[in-house]
């Protein structure tokens, strides 16, 4: 069985403002994620950590096909 095995990343960076509001760079939201995947026989899995500039952090665990 061949199950190949992938790492990554990812980093986000960006804001919203109204229409009016002045365009502040200091003021965007940081965030990044690192994550494993994986071709298995049941499907694609996944497994990744993301945690923001705010402190707030969330896991992700899927398995299997989208339908």
């Amino acid at each position: 069985m061949n199950a190949p095995l992938y790492a990554g990343f990812s980093a986000e960076i960006g804001n919203t403002w109204d229409y009016e509001e002045h365009i502040n760079f200091s003021k965007m939201h940081k965030s990044g994620t690192v994550y494993l995947a994986a071709d298995t026989v049941f499907g694609p899995f996944y497994l990744a950590y993301g945690h923001s500039d705010n402190s707030e952090s969330a896991f992700y665990l899927y398995l299997g096909e989208k339908f």
